[in-house]
């Protein structure tokens, strides 16, 4: 929830305004995945959704999979910036009336 949240901050912070409503449809499609997805693991495979939510180096058995999970992390937030830069471009017709 705290994802979706900072999610929508973004887009429309972005877009200047709540107004867009590419982002609402965004929001609608993305939310919609999240919740059709988290349904389908609690009715047929509710071992896997609880793994899922242990995440990070700290959650991971295997010393490989810790790595990985690492690397990721690092990659995610140095990918941070780029984020922001690639949803701005995207908002910046509708910020700009093009």
């Amino acid at each position: 929830m705290k994802f979706v949240a900072v999610l929508s901050v973004m887009i429309f912070v972005a877009a200047g305004s709540l107004s867009y409503w590419h982002g609402w449809l965004f929001l609608l499609n993305f939310c919609g995945w999240i919740i059709a997805t988290t349904a389908y693991f609690l009715k047929y495979d509710r071992a896997l959704l609880e793994q899922r939510l242990h995440v990070g180096p700290r959650a991971e058995r295997q010393p490989m999979q810790k790595r990985i999970q690492l690397f990721n992390s690092v990659v995610l937030m140095r990918s941070s910036s780029a984020r922001r830069s690639i949803i701005g471009s995207a908002c910046r017709p509708f910020r700009c009336r093009w």
